[in-house]
C-alpha cells in the first residue's frame, strides 16, 4: 500500500510539472506574438474582453493587446495608437485632448 501511495505522489508531481512546463511555454509564445505585432493608424473598433484587454482594429487589421498590458478602458474609436516590432510600449494618443499615453508591460 505504501507503494502505491508513492506511485500516487509521483503522478501528481509529474502533472504538475507537464501543466506548468506547458503553460510556460504558452506564455513565451503569445508574449513573442505581441513582440513581434506592428501597427500604426486610428482605432476604427475597439473591444474589450471579460478581463478588460482590448482587440483593436486599426487598418482593417485586428490586434488582440493582452498579457501584462492595463489600458485600464482608455482606447476608444477614432484614437491614434502605434505599436513597434520588436518593443513592447503601445502609444495611444487621444482624439479629443491630444493627450498621449504610453503602455509598456
Amino acid at each position: 500500500m505504501k507503494i502505491n501511495n508513492n506511485v500516487k505522489v509521483l503522478v501528481f508531481v509529474s502533472i504538475l510539472f507537464f501543466t506548468g512546463f506547458w503553460l510556460a511555454i504558452r506564455n513565451k509564445k503569445a508574449i513573442k506574438q505581441i513582440y513581434d505585432l506592428e501597427f500604426n493608424g486610428v482605432v476604427q473598433v475597439i473591444d474589450y474582453d471579460q478581463k478588460g484587454f482590448p482587440t483593436v482594429e486599426v487598418a482593417n487589421n485586428n490586434y488582440y493587446l493582452s498579457l501584462g498590458y492595463n489600458f485600464e478602458y482608455k482606447i476608444q474609436q477614432g484614437d491614434s495608437i502605434f505599436k513597434k516590432r520588436g518593443s513592447f510600449i503601445v502609444v495611444l494618443k487621444k482624439k479629443n485632448t491630444g493627450a498621449i499615453f504610453k503602455f509598456d508591460r
